[in-house]
């Protein structure tokens, strides 16, 4: 990715929170990053973010969806979110939208390490993606950790926004989420003591092969094998321009 950019040309950078309903179970899903696919906590089912669930659904106004925040109505067309970011820049930009099964939280706040808390400076982050492209990379000037930072591909950049220029702070699990976690832990058979071992594949309600007694695995075992995803914050950061505000601005 190199890109020429008009000298006026500023940097944005939109704090993005996603929380899905798992369709199975209802359970909210946290969705740290912009993946295909997220894992149910409460079921383990295997959520697709396709269809419904897309993400030009997830961050787009649907047709005749209103924005609470500024009182607009989008009558006739879908808009996606980021352009209210555009639109109304830095100050203006917070969005809360419940649609159906998804909750988007978009505003304003800085990029910050995820260990020591320090603020990136946008405008030399995106100095350094435009200059770096593809392998642009980030770590905190006052800790050393490494920030999470890549730039999207065609099919993200279509849903996030076209002027999204890198991807900043996904902590979201990627690959294939039916491959069982690798620990396992020994645990004793409550009806006759016997020792089994115990990963991520087993059910909760685990039969003992030498007594057949059902056993019931406590929570802190169960949490320990299939860990909790936590809400978690990551950022889109944008181009903007005087024209592209104005085009954002006339679209909503």
């Amino acid at each position: 990715m190199t890109r020429e950019l008009p000298n006026d040309a500023t940097f944005l950078a939109a704090r993005i929170r996603v929380t899905i309903d798992c369709p199975e179970c209802a359970s909210p899903i946290p969705v740290n990053g912009m993946v295909d696919q997220v894992l149910c906590n409460a079921c383990q089912s295997v959520v697709a973010l396709r269809g419904e669930l897309g993400w030009h659904r997830i961050l787009g106004y649907q047709r005749g969806e209103g924005c609470p925040e500024h009182k607009i109505l989008v009558n006739s067309h879908e808009i996606k979110a980021l352009d209210y970011f555009l639109a109304f820049g830095p100050k203006g930009g917070s969005l809360f939208r419940r649609w159906r099964n998804v909750l988007l939280e978009i505003d304003a706040s800085g990029i910050r390490c995820p260990s020591c808390g320090h603020g990136f400076d946008a405008q030399r982050l995106g100095a350094e993606a435009v200059r770096e492209g593809e392998q642009v990379d980030a770590f905190c000037p006052e800790c050393g950790t490494a920030l999470p930072i890549r730039v999207p591909d065609r099919e993200e950049r279509a849903h996030t926004h076209p002027q999204c220029l890198v991807l900043v702070g996904e902590t979201a699990l990627r690959g294939d989420l039916r491959e069982p976690a690798g620990e396992s832990v020994l645990f004793s058979c409550l009806g006759c003591g016997a020792p089994a071992k115990i990963d991520a594949t087993v059910p909760r309600m685990m039969r003992c092969e030498f007594c057949e007694a059902t056993s019931y695995l406590p929570d802190a075992l169960w949490l320990r094998l299939h860990p909790a995803q936590r809400k978690r914050a990551w950022h889109a950061l944008l181009v903007s321009t005087p024209s592209i505000h104005a085009k954002a601005k006339s679209k909503v």
